[in-house]
């Protein structure tokens, strides 16, 4: 399989990055028009995770699962914005939003090795954090 890793990292990083921009709150029976970051932040998370990938020291076969992964679970994440505020309690999205990384993390650990991991988990701690952070959310 010959994949072009760099269109697949933008591409990753930029689902990455509007998933968590798109987490923004909504407004009562609206779809979300807000966003969780300002753009120069976005750029900032943009770039902060793909030197934090680089550090992982990914072969291109661990780097193509890794970011498949990682486009899959965080595109669904994304999805969870585009829910009515009516048909999707906080609770419910926040539930939803920390099985999928809990689904993400259990994906990742078969494919990285235990320091890559490691990272993986660390980076993404500090992402849901800083997730609840900026919706309000309190740690259950």
């Amino acid at each position: 399989m010959n994949i072009d890793l760099s269109k697949y990292l933008k591409r990753t990083s930029i689902v990455f990055c509007l998933m968590l921009s798109a987490m923004g709150n909504t407004q009562e029976g609206e779809i979300n028009k807000e966003t969780l970051f300002t753009s120069e932040e976005t750029a900032y998370m943009d770039k902060w995770f793909s030197e934090v990938v680089l550090e992982m020291d990914l072969t291109e076969e661990t780097k193509g699962k890794y970011y498949k992964i990682l486009l899959e679970n965080t595109s669904k994440m994304a999805a969870l914005s585009t829910k009515k505020k009516d048909s999707t309690s906080e609770k419910e999205l926040k539930t939803t939003f920390l099985k999928q990384v809990e689904k993400m993390n259990m994906e990742m650990k078969e494919v990285l090795s235990e320091d890559q991991y490691k990272i993986h988990t660390k980076v993404f701690k500090l992402i849901v954090w800083n997730t609840y952070l900026r919706k309000g959310w309190k740690r259950d």
